[in-house]
């Protein structure tokens, strides 16, 4: 679908000049959304610390064990933020939660670290273990 807008720039007095802009299509549904929460929920950990675990715990059944444990935390977590949304509603997270409970200050520093170590630490450590991932076992050195 494309809009009609005014071009701005120089312009006689009663004219207008009208330019197509075009618009990108989505493709974006609730599958793709899904999977990209809980890509970057999971991100690449589980598959550059299990062999970390299962050194350590010498056992898979340990190791599995260790990831359900973490995930019934997650589902805690879960429970605590959505309880923290029926108290104070809207959007934000933590943003919200702690400006409007705590203090606006908080509320703040909160969103700056989320964005710092919540997203971008994320992001950058899936670059850094994505290759890894895919190398041939003799090009794993460390």
């Amino acid at each position: 679908m494309s809009l009609l807008l005014p071009r701005l720039g120089f312009r006689w007095p009663g004219e207008v000049r009208l330019v197509k802009v075009y618009t990108m299509k989505s493709q974006f549904n609730i599958v793709r959304a899904t999977l990209l929460i809980v890509a970057n929920a999971i991100g690449t950990g589980i598959f550059t610390t299990t062999g970390f675990a299962l050194a350590d715990l010498q056992d898979p059944r340990l190791v599995f064990g260790v990831w359900l444990l973490g995930a019934l935390y997650s589902l805690i977590g879960v429970t605590c933020y959505q309880r923290l949304h029926e108290i104070y509603p809207g959007s934000g997270g933590e943003y919200n939660f702690l400006s409007r409970g705590l203090h606006p200050v908080l509320g703040h520093f909160a969103g700056w670290v989320s964005l710092i170590a919540g997203f971008s630490a994320p992001i950058a450590a899936s670059a850094i273990g994505h290759p890894r991932a895919r190398a041939p076992p003799q090009q794993l050195r460390w």
